[in-house]
């Protein structure tokens, strides 16, 4: 091992200075990041203020109800159809659904049903 001189008067000083001075910066830029971030952390998360004057009234919008209109399409039936018509539920109003089935079949009389006179005596 070589033997060690004597160390040059200052030389401590001159190498600790910046040293020192490194430190200090980054402390200083710590302190500046947290202080930025606190910052924006209270701009973003306060409420925003409610206004102190009374709230501006809301009007109520009622639709005026449109009149009847009369049908645009009538069906109908004779009398002689002997049908039953049912109107069906549907999801437009503009649609109407009719279901149509049989009338009611009753037994028709034989022709000779209201006659007291039998066929034979008809004859006579």
């Amino acid at each position: 091992m070589a033997a060690r001189g004597p160390v040059p008067a200052g030389l401590v000083e001159r190498v600790g200075r910046p040293l020192r001075a490194a430190r200090r910066r980054r402390f200083a830029g710590a302190v500046a990041a947290l202080a930025a971030a606190a910052a924006v952390v209270w701009v973003v998360g306060r409420p925003t203020p409610r206004p102190v004057g009374p709230a501006p009234e809301v009007a109520e919008v009622r639709p005026v109800p449109e009149p009847p209109r009369p049908p645009l399409a009538r069906v109908t039936f004779p009398r002689a159809a002997d049908v039953i018509v049912v109107p069906g539920p549907t999801d437009s109003p503009h649609v109407t659904f009719l279901w149509v089935y049989p009338g009611l079949r009753t037994p028709r009389p034989a022709p000779d049903a209201g006659d007291p006179l039998s066929p034979a005596e008809r004859m006579n």
